[in-house]
C-alpha cells in the first residue's frame, strides 16, 4: 500500500507521469523521489520511524497513542504495582529500626495498625453523613457532598459546597430571568383561570 497524495496513491502518480511525460523525458528522478515517499519501500523500523517523524500527521497520531499508553501505564502501576512496593518498603524499614520484634509485638503492631484503618474509615463514614444532612439544608446533591469528604475537614468541605450551592442558584436564577426576558417580553407567564 502506498501513501496517498491528495486522495490518489503514489503509484497512480507514478503511471500518470509515465503516460503524460513528454517522450524520452527522464523519470527516473521522480521514481526515485517517489519510492522514498512509499509504504512499500520501508523495509526497517529506522526508515519507518523517519517517514513517521517525516509525516506531521502520523508523528501527532502516534504521539497522542504513546501519551494514552503511558497514563494508562501509570495509573495501574499505581494502583496494582505501587501499594505493594510501598508495603515491603514499609516492612524493611520497620525490620532495620527494630530488628528483635517478637510474634507479640509483631501482633499488637499490626492490631494496631487495623485500628487505626478501621477508625479513618469510620470517621470518613461520619464526614460523608454530616455533609450529606447540610447537602439537603443547602438543597445540594448529597452524593456529591458526600465526595468531597475526601478533602477531611468538614468546614472547609461545607464551605466548598455552601459556595458552589449559591452559585449554581445564582446561574439558575440568571437563566431563569433570561429566558423570561427573551421568550415573554419580561411577563411571567399567567395563570389560566377555568
Amino acid at each position: 500500500m502506498a501513501i496517498s497524495y491528495k486522495g490518489e496513491t503514489l503509484s497512480v502518480l507514478l503511471d500518470w507521469m509515465r503516460t503524460n511525460a513528454k517522450e524520452g523525458a527522464n523519470l527516473a528522478e521522480f521514481e526515485e523521489l517517489l519510492s522514498g515517499n512509499t509504504i512499500d519501500g520501508i523495509d526497517s523500523k529506522e526508515k519507518a520511524l523517519k517517514l513517521l517523524y517525516e509525516q506531521k500527521l502520523l508523528k501527532a497520531a502516534f504521539d497522542s497513542e504513546i501519551s494514552k499508553k503511558i497514563a494508562n501505564h501509570d495509573d495501574r502501576f499505581r494502583e496494582e504495582k505501587l501499594p505493594s512496593l510501598l508495603d515491603a518498603e514499609r516492612e524493611k524499614l520497620r525490620a532495620e529500626l527494630n530488628p528483635t520484634e517478637t510474634p507479640e509485638q509483631q501482633e499488637m503492631r499490626e492490631l494496631r495498625l487495623q485500628m487505626q484503618k478501621i477508625t479513618a474509615e469510620r470517621d470518613m463514614a461520619t464526614l460523608r453523613d454530616k455533609l450529606r444532612v447540610k447537602a439537603k439544608e443547602l438543597n445540594y446533591d448529597p452524593d456529591r457532598a458526600a465526595k468531597l469528604a475526601i478533602i477531611g475537614d468538614f468546614d472547609q468541605a461545607s464551605q466548598m459546597m455552601t459556595d458552589q450551592a449559591e452559585y449554581l442558584q445564582t446561574t439558575l436564577d440568571a437563566e431563569r430571568t433570561k429566558f423570561v426576558n427573551e421568550k415573554l417580553g419580561g411577563d411571567p407567564p399567567k395563570a389560566v383561570k377555568q
